[in-house]
């Protein structure tokens, strides 16, 4: 709510917030629109200029795990090492964003397999690509016998902070021996 306004005078509002997800593709022009008095309760002798619109376009930021390599084998308690890759494909930079290195008896990875790691990376220019090579000891124990195969996933975003165009492309795994 806006405070007393002089006839003839202007004040600047500086609004902050988050826009509504809209199911449309990136690179839509969508409209904001500001109405002052909408309901018309305050008489005017020009109610035609009570609002103002502004165009802009849904980003085009889209992260893909487009790499990973790991060890053969691994076991609790040994180093590992990890390179990866994360491509951007979208149109807009992404200054940084984290990824996380899981441990799984298969090769879906999600938030439910055990934590490698975790890091930031970046920038990662529009068109662009960012590479590392990231290393570990393995901490956690792995749920099946010596001599049975597990998968390290590299996780971009995992938390899901970053709006993109596809989320599909954000795993990647690679499959590995476990040895006691």
């Amino acid at each position: 709510t806006l405070g007393p306004l002089a006839a003839g005078a202007s004040t600047l509002v500086n609004l902050s917030g988050m826009l509504p997800s809209l199911a449309s593709p990136p690179g839509t022009t969508r409209w904001l629109r500001a109405v002052i008095d909408e309901a018309d309760t305050v008489p005017e002798s020009h109610e035609d200029n009570n609002a103002a619109a502004v165009s802009y376009q849904l980003s085009n930021r889209d992260l893909s795990a487009s790499g990973l390599t790991g060890p053969a084998v691994a076991g609790e308690g040994r180093r590992v090492s990890f390179t990866y890759s994360v491509d951007n494909p979208g149109s807009e930079l992404v200054a940084q964003v984290e990824i996380a290195i899981r441990q799984s008896a298969d090769s879906v990875i999600d938030g439910t397999d055990p934590l490698v790691l975790r890091t930031t990376i970046g920038p990662i220019p529009a068109g662009g690509r960012f590479s590392g090579q990231l290393d570990q000891v393995l901490l956690q124990p792995f749920p099946g016998a010596s001599g049975t195969t597990g998968w390290f996933g590299l996780q971009v975003d995992p938390s899901m902070t970053l709006a993109e165009t596809d989320e599909t492309n954000n795993p990647r795994s690679v499959p590995f021996v476990f040895q006691q």
